[in-house]
């Protein structure tokens, strides 16, 4: 027997338990969190092709419409997709299915060191985002893939 067995048999040791409400599923009626009246603004140094945010959102069975949720800023010019394209998706997919209500807004820039982030930013606080994400992973040039 292990010592982790002995420890588990043991009725001296007390074992914490987790609260009683955790264990509960949500109420019937409780208000489900949609993201609605919130812009969620996604920092990012690439773009994507909407046809591609379409055709994700029918793979999933989700509602059509929630392309009218997604919208690009170009700062500074913006970007053409490039190799980190796939990125971008992921970022808009997870926004887009997590909260179906919220507004989607994807500000692009070119990267050119740390002050790129910058003028994404302010024209996020210009524009009133409710909510400024930056989820990807950021790679400097040379890094390993």
């Amino acid at each position: 027997m292990t010592d982790l067995e002995c420890l588990a048999d043991d009725a001296s040791v007390s074992h914490p338990k987790p609260p009683a409400d955790t264990a509960k599923p949500p109420a019937a009626d409780a208000t489900p969190i949609t993201g609605a009246g919130q812009t969620v603004g996604l920092v990012e140094f690439d773009s994507f092709v909407q046809s591609d945010v379409v055709n994700y959102l029918s793979l999933l069975n989700m509602p059509p419409t929630l392309i009218n949720n997604l919208s690009k800023v170009d700062v500074n010019g913006g970007v053409a997709p490039g190799d980190e394209q796939p990125e971008v998706l992921l970022d808009i997919g997870a926004i887009l299915t997590l909260a179906p209500g919220a507004k989607v807004a994807v500000y692009d820039a070119p990267f050119s060191g740390a002050g790129s982030f910058e003028p994404i930013l302010n024209q996020m606080i210009n524009d009133k985002v409710t909510i400024m994400q930056q989820l990807g992973v950021l790679r400097r040039s040379g890094d390993p893939d």
